[in-house]
């Protein structure tokens, strides 16, 4: 056996059910790549962490807030280190409490707006009425930092008294996503303009004075784009 496979075999992979549903083929695939512990709920994931070792954690992006929160009453913090997004913690007064290594990664004017944007949705959490089912309420945000876009999660954590007591966060990069969204409307906006000709004075030249208009549009809008 080769030491690639060994190495397969033994590495050791938790999973949060709710990222795969039922799907065979996504299991078979990932048994093949390690051992598989499979756990129904954030909860089973925190117990089983704290009582054996993994080298891949596995979950959807929804469960990330709520295992964040959970990580901060059982100081298994460390989880999120593992993970390929940013996590923080910002107090009442606005302050970062902690800050996994992906988001300190980033630039300090980077992680200032991202402080800044939870403390502002923390004011907004304590200031709202109590909700009637006392579930934790998130909201979503699309924060815009310099050269970066992000897509920010922010979840309340709440004291023993009711009160939002911390905000934990879940940063998104999706600046390839965003860069190539605006490249789509340019072309979109060079095509509408591309064809977009005054009929008048088009009608008074011939073949090759629109054919020369024409190339004079395609090089003018190729050198925007």
């Amino acid at each position: 056996m080769s030491d690639r496979s060994t190495a397969q075999r033994t590495r050791r992979i938790l999973l949060l059910s709710s990222l795969t549903g039922d799907d065979p083929e996504f299991l078979r695939v990932l048994n093949e790549q390690g051992t598989v512990r499979t756990v129904a709920n954030v909860g089973e994931a925190l117990a089983a962490l704290r009582s054996e070792t993994f080298d891949v954690v596995l979950t959807s992006a929804s469960d990330l807030p709520p295992l964040a929160r959970a990580a901060v009453r059982l100081q298994t913090e460390p989880i999120f280190e593992t993970i390929g997004h940013g996590v923080c913690l910002v107090d009442d007064e606005g302050r970062l409490v902690w800050v996994n290594q992906k988001l300190s990664s980033y630039p300090d004017e980077t992680v200032e707006a991202v402080r800044k944007a939870c403390a502002e949705l923390y004011h907004e959490f304590a200031t709202e009425p109590p909700q009637p089912d006392h579930q934790p309420r998130s909201r979503r945000r699309d924060l815009s930092a310099g050269e970066f876009a992000f897509d920010l999660t922010v979840s309340p954590i709440c004291g023993p008294d009711g009160q939002v007591a911390r905000v934990v966060a879940l940063l998104v990069d999706v600046t390839a996503t965003r860069w190539l969204q605006r490249r789509i409307e340019a072309i979109e906006a060079a095509g509408r303009e591309l064809v977009r000709l005054d009929a008048d004075a088009v009608a008074e030249m011939d073949v090759g004075e629109r054919l020369q208009l024409l190339e004079e549009k395609i090089a003018r809008y190729s050198r925007e784009l």
